[in-house]
């Protein structure tokens, strides 16, 4: 059992409830709190594994006593003289939060210390703290408390050994003779018998919390502000935001965060949202990426035949585990990088890679050479390194076949774009392991939620014991719907864009109606299902969810989509990717040509990886077509070929539309109305891009382009020519690979032109629905051109 003793008065009691839910929520013992209330007493009460017992507290204190607390704050050391039935608890601050199992720490062997706290440090004593802090001698009579040990309040109390020491009354004496704050008076008392603690029973952000670590233990927001006064410029008050509980709850037995799932979320924003608002998130990732790291190393070490993965032996090599996230090649591994600076500046390694704090997932650059299976144990011995000093094993991995390691994640903006929280686990066991981690988390989910390119048909094939409620993004289709009503998921209800606060709904507030047969989900919409438990569908008809095509067509025509993107821009492709075998004419056969320095997670039969230098699309995306040009043998045997920008998600389905017998070109959103004497061309003369003033009556997107192969492939040679005539001049176009794009179809109007709907960004054309969609991305410009309003 975890006994607490806590007192306030009526300005802190609200806040001692969400202390005690961040206990109960991390702990399977029973919670036992005293509580000591100044002026007020509501009424005790008893629920699940949580007993509240409010107390009197109205003895005069004489003294100091904290300014913040006032005199309440000596009301919580009655325990050691009112409670006789109570061995050992724990003190704590209404100030406090638990972010790890305070079980431990009631197992620890006390001996015959009077109590165990996370000390001020070497040469801070008693003589000290009257020296330094109140600046005047020690009381005649206690010179013998000088070398006492000053420890941070608040302590874990051995109750049995203070009573056969008489530590109340000696307590008493010692505020009378010293006048000060109940610390300082316990210190006097103590005999100096006191344990000290790991500092993990009790941080201080601005003492003991390095800047982006979210620590495992018992986070203290000592002084002014508070983490829930608005605006306070304190350490990650979102964290306390999201613990809060009521003493409501606690009544009710209410304290455990609903939980959701997030299978390969591609807003991490909702992730974010659903953690502040409280919930417990698990992000399940798929495993390619892991596989696609290890090739990446290979490659990079083939002309050196250098392993340039790290070293599992050797002096000072900590275990390395790359966090491949979303296809993050080179953005984590610096990020990695620089953590392992960081962690290693005071003993000056730069070897080492590995995340300090409890149970924390260790990124590097690693092209891990192993299994999952011992990446896992090198993060399990790494967690117990770091965990040496209370011996706990806080790190912990998917058990199951093919289950790759599960960390506590303290996230980087780097990686998800978010920043650590407590109750953040991030997996990368795949879909084989997602069986096994549904079983792992010991309750069923309140939700799990697939990102937009998931498959559910292969994520829950084999999971015996579907969850109750579930959301899939738009768009989806009739035979998609159809599959999940054959999966027993026969109830729905869709949530539209912008209609929910992001993060989305509990699923169980939601008015669920039966699924309509003849409903589609248009794109950015989510539906939410929830499982009536009617009989599933196995096999190869299950995994059809994200597999069958939904068009009917009687000629399939070969069809080739490239991609270029490098550096920073190689973290796009992952869902490029994944949208573009979705939505890009799936009936037809085609092959994915990815031109990168990064090798892309998602492998398969029909993906062509291109190696090339991080750069090699040039200024505004001018090497593309040079590229294509060098390489076109990629390309042979395809019907028609078409080169799409890295921020391009195909978010509706693409069809027949797009093919014909010459080029293809999509209308710019941002001038499809607009005059010719207005539109974007490059103007200048002395550019092979020029287009001259009575030339141009349409203008088109550089992010979409192509045709049929023979067609696009003499087009291509001409830019690529023209791009390098302009690098002669020393003449760059204004828009880049668009502008020649443009200065091409100025004299041969494409065979196709499409509307703004095949290359809109958010923001423009609304009145075209959104087929592909223009992502925003931090650089000016894109690989083919820039996206502009």
């Amino acid at each position: 059992m975890i006994t607490l003793a806590l007192s306030t008065d009526q300005r802190g009691f609200a806040y001692n409830a969400t202390l005690i839910a961040s206990i109960l929520r991390r702990t399977g013992r029973a919670v036992w709190v005293r509580c000591w209330c100044r002026g007020f007493l509501p009424e005790s009460f008893e629920t699940g594994r949580l007993r509240v017992d409010f107390l009197p507290a109205d003895e005069e204190v004489m003294g100091r006593y904290p300014g913040t607390s006032g005199p309440s704050a000596y009301d919580r050391l009655l325990v050691i003289r009112d409670c006789a039935d109570w061995d050992r608890c724990m003190v704590m601050d209404y100030d406090q939060l638990a972010l790890c199992d305070m079980g431990p720490l009631f197992d620890l062997d006390m001996g015959d210390h009077l109590l165990a706290a996370h000390m001020q440090g070497p040469g801070v004593d008693m003589a000290y703290a009257m020296r330094v802090w109140l600046k005047r001698p020690i009381p005649e009579g206690w010179e013998h408390v000088a070398g006492h040990p000053y420890f941070l309040m608040p302590p874990l109390m051995n109750l049995r050994a203070m009573r056969e020491a008489g530590t109340w009354e000696q307590f008493l004496k010692a505020h009378a003779a010293f006048g000060a704050d109940e610390q300082l008076s316990l210190t006097a008392a103590t005999e100096g018998r006191t344990l000290p603690l790991p500092a993990k029973w009790n941080l201080f952000p601005k003492l003991h919390i390095r800047e982006g670590e979210v620590p495992e233990g018992i986070i203290h927001w000592s002084g002014w502000p508070k983490p829930w006064h608005k605006d306070a410029k304190v350490w990650r008050p979102d964290i306390w935001e999201a613990e809060r509980a009521t003493w409501e709850h606690l009544r009710m037995g209410i304290w455990e965060k609903p939980l959701a799932i997030e299978v390969e979320p591609d807003d991490p924003r909702e992730v974010r949202a659903l953690l502040e608002r409280g919930w417990r998130v698990v992000v399940a990732l798929g495993r390619q990426t892991q596989d696609c790291e290890i090739q990446e190393s290979r490659d990079k070490n083939q002309e050196t035949r250098e392993d340039l993965a790290f070293p599992l032996a050797g002096a000072g090599a900590a275990t390395l585990l790359r966090a491949r996230l979303h296809g993050d090649a080179e953005g984590v591994a610096q990020c990695g990088d620089q953590e392992a600076r960081d962690k290693n500046q005071e003993t000056g390694e730069d070897s080492a890679g590995s995340l300090a704090g409890s149970g924390a997932a260790t990124v590097s650059r690693a092209r891990l050479h192993g299994d999952a299976e011992g990446v896992a144990q090198c993060g399990d011995q790494e967690a117990r390194d770091k965990n040496q000093e209370t011996r706990e094993d806080l790190a912990f991995s998917l058990a199951g076949s093919g289950a790759a390691t599960l960390s506590r994640a303290r996230l980087r903006a780097e990686d998800l774009g978010l920043v650590g929280f407590p109750d953040l686990v991030v997996g990368e066991g795949g879909a084989e392991g997602f069986a096994d981690l549904l079983a792992s988390m010991g309750r069923e989910p309140d939700m799990v939620r697939f990102g937009m390119w998931s498959d559910p048909g292969a994520w829950l094939e084999g999971v015996e014991n579907p969850p109750r409620h579930l959301a899939v993004c738009g768009a989806l289709e009739l035979v998609e719907i159809d599959s999940a009503k054959r999966r027993g998921y026969d109830e729905g209800a869709v949530i539209k864009p912008g209609e929910w606060p992001s993060g989305g709904p509990l699923p169980r507030v939601l008015e669920f109606s039966a699924l309509d047969d003849g409903a589609e989900v248009p794109p950015g919409s989510r539906l939410y299902l929830r499982h009536g438990g009617n009989a599933r569908l196995d096999g190869d008809a299950a995994r059809s969810w994200r597999r069958e095509g939904g068009m009917e067509v009687t000629v399939a025509e070969k069809v080739a989509v490239a991609v270029v993107a490098t550096g920073g821009r190689a973290e796009l492709l992952r869902s490029w990717i994944r949208s573009v075998r979705r939505n890009f004419l799936p009936e037809h056969e085609r092959r994915l040509v990815v031109f990168s320095d990064v090798r892309p997670g998602d492998g398969g039969d029909d993906l062509v990886f291109v190696p090339v230098s991080e750069g090699a699309e040039g200024h505004k995306g001018m090497g593309c077509h040079a590229l294509l040009r060098e390489h076109w043998e990629r390309f042979d045997g395809m019907d028609h070929v078409f080169l799409l920008d890295a921020v391009a998600l195909i978010t509706g389905r693409v069809g027949r539309e797009v093919l014909g017998s010459g080029l293809t070109g999509v209308l710019h959103a941002g001038f499809h109305e607009k005059k010719p004497t207005e539109m974007s061309y490059e103007r200048r003369e002395n550019s092979t891009a020029c287009v001259g003033q009575w030339e141009g009556r349409r203008y088109y997107t550089g992010v979409f382009q192509g045709g049929a192969a023979g067609a696009f492939r003499e087009a291509v040679r001409a830019m690529a020519e023209a791009g390098e005539a302009d690098a002669r001049r020393e003449v760059s176009a204004v828009w880049g690979a668009e502008s020649h794009w443009n200065r091409l179809l100025a004299s041969q109007a494409p065979a196709v032109e499409l509307p703004p709907s095949h290359g809109r960004p958010d923001w423009q054309a609304t009145e075209f629905p959104q087929i592909v969609a223009i992502r925003v991305v931090e650089t000016a410009t894109n690989a083919i051109g820039p996206v502009r309003v």
